[in-house]
């Protein structure tokens, strides 16, 4: 019964991942503020995972974009979480969001201390199903929806492996 329970609960996670992937939408886009977005999504990725490492957050309050807050918020948490995954590797998994504005951009950054993203597999990471995880732990559609929704906005989602281990997400902006 447990494993029928587990398989279930993993076909639900897929069967919303792809709904999400498929159901992409214009939504009304208001002002909002990066650091209430990024708040919010640490709050809800440390209360789902309290166990899995620090995770620290510096972002100045005023950084203003035009966007839907919830979506930008889903592409934070999955950033989070991916950063999570990647740094229990390291036995003292740590996480850092941080946020600013350059050359006219307003940016958000996800930076694990993880083993960072294979150099042969990095131009690869954001298609849909491409995944480094286990079978049964990931769909391979959270950075693909990630960078979808960071692209509805107008803006980029990168990635980068960092001189000395890990891995840095950044997202960029247009500032309003």
């Amino acid at each position: 019964m447990g494993d029928i329970e587990e398989a279930s609960q993993r076909v639900g996670a897929i069967v919303e991942d792809l709904r999400t992937f498929s159901a992409r939408q214009e939504s009304e886009k208001i002002m909002v503020d990066l650091a209430d977005v990024a708040g919010l999504a640490v709050r809800w990725v440390s209360k789902s995972r309290p166990e899995d490492g620090a995770i620290s957050l510096s972002i100045p309050e005023g950084l203003m974009v035009k966007g839907h807050s919830g979506q930008l918020t889903q592409v934070v948490v999955n950033l989070i979480n991916n950063a999570l995954d990647a740094a229990a590797e390291s036995g003292q998994p740590e996480v850092r969001v941080d946020g600013g504005t350059d050359g006219g951009k307003t940016w958000l950054s996800v930076t694990d201390n993880g083993p960072g993203i294979p150099d042969d597999r990095i131009h690869q990471i954001f298609d849909p199903f491409y995944t480094t995880k286990k079978v049964g732990e990931g769909t391979g559609l959270g950075l693909s929806i990630s960078y979808g929704l960071v692209a509805e906005h107008g803006g980029t989602l990168e990635a980068e492996n960092l001189a000395g281990g890990g891995a840095r997400f950044v997202v960029s902006l247009g500032q309003q």
